[in-house]
């Protein structure tokens, strides 16, 4: 059924011919559903369908078409009406994206019905509480040799299939039965080898089949545990593995609630993995080169993905302050000459969010200079920015302050000071 959720989230017309299969999961050629395409202005609304990309899986091109030969005779134009609509409500679409699909002409509602029929019939029949039992044997379990890793692998592959593929219920009915709750626990308790291997790709791609549906999001935002586990994954050397992770973050950056998650789980992962800063290790990996090109470029793509979502979505969607300080929580671990660099690898993908950043930076940087009535601020210059204070506080009760000598410091006013700058006090 996530093919219709799929085509729910990207669809803008009714062009509908072809499905790109990357993954096993059909999808339109759209990135309007995607990451790349909220951070363009997007937004994602309550009960909407959020499509996370998926690395592990090769950009085949193929595409998924039902065989002419093979399918049924279509029905009257009522029953189609009336087959597809009732799909439309199984998912539980947003009242825009359900107007729009039943906008499409009838011979493609009946196509698209045919395939998903097709996919569903095609896909796991293992009933919900098998995986979790499954799942519950694995958590008391120590794995010891390579035959017990390749039988995880087969397992969280079909897991995730049987999550990606089913109906919505198949997957409530998982959460229901605190399946989320054991995928938790079993990468909580990840030896070395499994952090590294691709199980643990596997099972990021597990939740983010399950945040596809909205009920599935709500259960790992009201987890702060499972966001912090998320976050742990981006510090481990498999790049597959990083790369979903980041998605994962990115992505609950847009959804409302979850961009303070993630940065509490970026704060909680600085202590983890024993960073100065947090991000750090975020900074870090841009500046490597990894040997397997085409995943290295898709991670770092991921990062700067990320990284727009931190600063345009949450608290920074409002707050001028918030963009300014986190901003200058990765420009301070060095990323502007990064950035540079990573124009040097022409990426389509890289230039795009790095050019996204810097326009937001300049946007940014235009509005503080407006806000105190300059026409630029030097952030390099610090006998510059000292004078744009002392201006700004020019006959406050905090101005007497800005130049005092270390002897005579006084902290109360110190923070009038503080609170002057920051929130532009008009004294």
């Amino acid at each position: 059924m996530k093919i219709l959720e799929t085509v729910l989230s990207c669809c803008k017309d009714s062009s509908i011919d072809k499905v790109d299969c990357n993954d096993g999961n059909p999808r339109r050629q759209s990135r309007s559903g995607s990451l790349g395409g909220l951070l363009d202005g997007g937004k994602l609304t309550a009960g909407a369908t959020l499509v996370i990309g998926d690395p592990e899986c090769p950009k085949t091109g193929e595409s998924m078409v039902l065989n002419q030969q093979d399918a049924p005779e279509m029905p009257s134009e009522q029953e189609v009406e009336e087959m597809f609509a009732s799909i439309l409500e199984e998912v539980g679409t947003t009242k825009e994206s359900k107007q729009r699909m039943l906008g499409l002409p009838i011979s493609k509602k009946w196509e698209l019905y045919l395939q998903m029929r097709q996919q569903e019939s095609s896909g796991n029949k293992e009933h919900p509480e098998v995986y979790i039992s499954k799942l519950t044997m694995y958590n008391r379990q120590v794995t010891l040799f390579d035959d017990d890793l390749e039988e995880k692998r087969q397992f969280f592959e079909s897991l995730k299939t049987a999550l990606r593929t089913s109906s919505t219920s198949f997957v409530l009915l998982f959460l229901e039965k605190d399946g989320l709750v054991s995928l938790l626990t079993f990468l909580q308790t990840m030896d070395s080898k499994m952090k590294i291997s691709p199980v643990h790709t596997l099972l990021l791609g597990c939740i983010k089949a399950i945040m596809n549906v909205p009920e599935g999001r709500k259960k790992v935002l009201e987890n702060q545990k499972a966001v912090n586990v998320v976050s742990q994954a981006t510090v481990v050397e498999n790049l597959r593995t990083k790369t979903s992770a980041l998605e994962i973050l990115g992505a609950l950056c847009l959804v409302p609630g979850g961009h303070r998650k993630v940065l509490i789980a970026m704060s909680y992962l600085s202590s983890y993995a024993n960073e100065r800063v947090r991000f750090q290790s975020l900074i870090s990996d841009l500046c490597k080169q990894d040997e397997a090109i085409e995943q290295d470029l898709h991670y770092k793509t991921a990062v700067l993905s990320f990284i727009n979502a931190a600063l345009k979505y949450g608290a920074g969607e409002h707050s001028l302050e918030f963009r300014l300080h986190l901003r200058y929580e990765f420009l301070m671990l060095g990323l502007t000459p990064v950035l540079e660099s990573l124009r040097d690898l022409e990426s389509e993908s890289l230039l795009k969010h790095i050019e996204f950043f810097e326009r937001f930076r300049l946007d940014d940087e235009e509005a503080i200079a407006k806000r105190f009535q300059v026409d630029h601020i030097d952030t390099k210059d610090e006998e510059a920015m000292l004078s744009v204070v002392r201006n700004k506080l020019y006959a406050s009760e905090a101005y007497p302050r800005v130049s005092i000598d270390d002897d005579a410091f006084d902290i109360d006013a110190f923070w009038k000071c503080q609170k002057c700058v920051l929130l532009a006090h008009p004294q």
